[in-house]
């Protein structure tokens, strides 16, 4: 997922949260968590996720979702497992 980071400063940093989760059964299972520190600049967020063992053949959601803490973009992908 790209994303870019606008400070009025351009050597200012921002705190940035990288949230993974799965929707399983319609509710949310955080994968992984990352906190960063950027800069201004565009990025993108990539992480190696371990599905569960245990989950079941379905259609699933991978929601990936950047924060500041003021502002979130989320982006969703669908995938089965069969």
């Amino acid at each position: 997922m790209q994303y870019t980071v606008f400070t009025a400063n351009e050597s200012a940093s921002t705190k940035i949260s990288e949230t993974h989760a799965l929707v399983i059964d319609n509710e949310s299972v955080e994968l992984r968590r990352q906190e960063v520190v950027r800069t201004q600049g565009s990025y993108t967020a990539t992480a190696k996720v371990t599905l569960p063992a245990t989950l079941s053949t379905g259609n699933y959601t991978l929601v990936t979702t950047i924060s500041d803490g003021k502002v979130n973009k989320t982006v969703k992908t669908s995938f089965a497992v069969n």
